[in-house]
């Protein structure tokens, strides 16, 4: 697989909740393309649309664990209409279930 990794296959890979292809992923790529994958928004919503909130948003916890394991910021921000709030707040109820 290499550093090959298209960012757009990443991010759907985590809202699909592909945690195998995800994990794959991670674990073969170096950490500046690791960066990148994490920082990675998707362009209609550039805003919300990152590997970690999309993987909050469908529900796929195990992704979500092993974006965090994998070193993802938990503490980036988002804006969605009103003040920026921290991407794991916003959903925090949904992560300690």
């Amino acid at each position: 697989m290499g550093n090959k990794i298209s960012p757009t296959t990443f991010y759907e890979y985590c809202q699909e909740g592909n945690l195998a292809a995800v994990q794959t992923i991670l674990s073969q790529v170096s950490p500046c393309v690791k960066e990148k994958l994490f920082a990675h928004r998707v362009e209609e919503m550039p805003m919300l649309s990152t590997p970690l909130f999309t993987a909050i948003q469908h529900h796929h916890l195990p992704v979500v664990q092993l974006l965090l394991d994998y070193g993802i910021n938990p503490n980036s921000q988002i804006k969605v209409g009103f003040p920026q709030q921290n991407i794991v707040s916003l959903y925090g109820s949904f992560l300690t279930r």
